[in-house]
């Protein structure tokens, strides 16, 4: 059962449709073989008597999946759980360099970070890297949300660890927004054009009117600062009174010309529209995360319900040894179609569940893609 599941939610691999459009930088690396470990080899992990051991990942299965693993030189190939068992592979890749700024962050269960950095694949979809502590040693492997941790291969086994670290990106700084340098204020447009929020534009122009708007103003006249005052000498130390030129506005700096202020307004709209596109991309990134956990809930139920109706059947059809050989071959019959129509009940229920989630995430990925291509021309959004 467990092998159908994750063979049929493959296509849950596309719910990483919205977080793939800002790329993580790529871990570099190197394929080898029969044990060779390069010289520049990220040592990502320990075993219990403190000998390293790297970061590798290998080509293994029916499907051509790629699985994050450990290798040093005694392995002679790189090692990874695979089927339940831990698999040594000769033809293997070991990671020589990681992204600037890439680090362990620590995790449970099917918790898989946005940032998380892939480091494979297999049918049902991408295969995160990650570490665990276990039996005294450090040991790397791979995972995702299905697993509900991480995998990796030890002793001959493939093993679960729930509690586990994972590699991920930090998170970047926002590139600054350059300064409107022509802008002359919010308040000081009050004060000296006498704008006044939701009442009257006063004196100021359309490019001080889009410059009031593009920095999101809601300033009134102060009382001490009067719309409209007569020329008066300038008290010691006070800023001179500015008469600008036809063609020019008053900014901070002084009179500008009404293309350098254009300018200013340009840069106040291009980081409102990147603030607005920043902020949609992340919200449909956390809806599609909770169409994925959803659907990831029903299919987990669904196994449970097959498991709950495998126990009964096994009782109810169980050897009686009050029965002849005949009855009790009867009753060995029946337990095999019961389990055998419990299984099929449970594929159905999960392929119709990802024929949703699949249906779902185009249109999903459509919507999205759509957004960013029409956001450009949307004032709403680009001002």
């Amino acid at each position: 059962m467990q092998k159908f599941v994750l063979a049929v939610t493959a296509a849950l691999g596309l719910l990483g449709s919205v977080a793939a459009f800002a790329q993580a930088p790529s871990i570099v690396w190197v394929a080898t073989s029969g044990g060779n470990v390069p010289p520049t080899a990220v040592a990502a992990g320990k075993e219990a008597n403190g000998q390293a051991l790297f970061l590798c990942r290998a080509k293994y299965g029916s499907d051509n999946g790629v699985h994050p693993g450990k290798t040093r030189r005694e392995f002679n190939g790189c090692n990874i759980g695979w089927g339940g068992k831990e698999v040594a592979v000769p033809q293997y890749e070991v990671a020589v360099s990681l992204p600037a700024g890439a680090t362990w962050q620590p995790t449970t269960g099917a918790n898989i970070p946005a940032t998380a950095i892939m480091g494979g694949q297999e049918a049902a979809g991408g295969l995160a890297i990650c570490r665990v502590n276990y039996q005294g040693g450090v040991h790397m492997g791979k995972t995702r949300a299905a697993f509900n941790g991480c995998n990796i291969g030890w002793g001959g086994n493939e093993v679960a660890v729930s509690q586990y670290e994972i590699l991920v990106m930090a998170p970047q700084a926002a590139a600054p927004v350059a300064a409107a340098v022509p802008f002359m204020g919010c308040q000081q447009m009050s004060n000296t054009l006498g704008t006044n929020d939701g009442v009257t534009w006063g004196s100021a122009n359309a490019l001080q009117q889009q410059q009031w708007q593009a920095n999101g103003c809601h300033t009134r006249p102060q009382a001490a600062a009067p719309v409209a005052a007569a020329p008066v000498a300038a008290a010691p130390g006070a800023a001179p009174t500015l008469n600008c030129r036809s063609g020019e506005v008053l900014s901070a700096q002084g009179c500008v010309s009404l293309a350098a202020a254009q300018l200013s307004i340009n840069a106040g709209n291009a980081a409102v529209c990147t603030k607005n596109q920043t902020a949609y991309l992340a919200n449909e990134e956390i809806v599609a995360k909770n169409k994925g956990n959803e659907i990831q809930v029903k299919i987990k139920a669904v196994e449970d319900e097959k498991i709950s109706k495998d126990n009964k059947t096994n009782i109810d059809y169980a050897p009686n040894p009050k029965f002849d050989r005949s009855a009790n071959d009867y009753q060995k019959n029946q337990l095999r179609l019961v389990l055998a129509n419990n299984q099929q009940g449970a594929q159905d229920k999960i392929r119709a569940l990802t024929n949703e989630q699949v249906a779902w995430t185009a249109q999903h990925k459509a919507k999205v893609e759509n957004w960013l291509k029409d956001s450009s021309s949307n004032k709403s959004i680009c001002p």
